[in-house]
């Protein structure tokens, strides 16, 4: 498949959540899915496996930390271990979810250095134009931090799809 070699991580404290996205992933064809429901698991399965290229995050992670401070260290992380390593590692792709409806919930996630921010719940559609844009379409080159994905082509398109079809399976619960 198109997302063969990729790996994910995914993590939200809520095992419903974190069992329905990894398995929208795992279904659009990435290698490797990892999972964890909190950020101190987050940032020691990315020590052990720094080559991850995706992270999608909840930002309510529960009581040792949030999504945002978890992308700060994530950004802290990987700039480390690309200065130790010859290859340079690179930037993980990092996607915020929340059911927060807050204004600046997004511009949070962006000075965090999240790659992109979505609502709950997603559908799926969205999180495949999402995830395609970051890991296909910049010939597989990753991000650096400050760039943000949410631009209007996106959130049209994913707009006019959700209304056209409303029963469309969505991603995430609210929660």
């Amino acid at each position: 498949g198109r997302f063969a070699g990729f790996s994910a991580l995914v993590v939200d404290d809520s095992p419903l959540n974190l069992t329905l996205t990894a398995r929208v992933l795992r279904s659009i064809g990435l290698s490797s899915v990892f999972t964890a429901s909190g950020m101190l698991a987050a940032l020691e399965l990315f020590t052990q496996f720094p080559d991850i290229h995706l992270v999608v995050t909840d930002l309510n992670l529960g009581d040792d930390g949030d999504g945002l401070e978890l992308t700060r260290r994530l950004r802290s992380a990987a700039a480390e271990l690309s200065m130790a390593t010859s290859t340079g590692g690179g930037w993980p792709v990092i996607l915020g979810l929340s059911g927060a409806a807050e204004q600046n919930v997004a511009e949070q996630c962006k000075q965090a250095g999240m790659n992109a921010f979505l609502s709950k719940p997603v559908p799926r559609s969205l999180l495949l134009q999402v995830v395609t844009r970051w890991l296909l379409s910049r010939d597989q080159s990753l991000p650096t931090p400050g760039e943000f994905v949410m631009t209007p082509s996106i959130l049209a398109s994913a707009t006019a799809a959700s209304e056209a079809a409303p029963q469309s399976p969505c991603l995430c619960s609210s929660a």
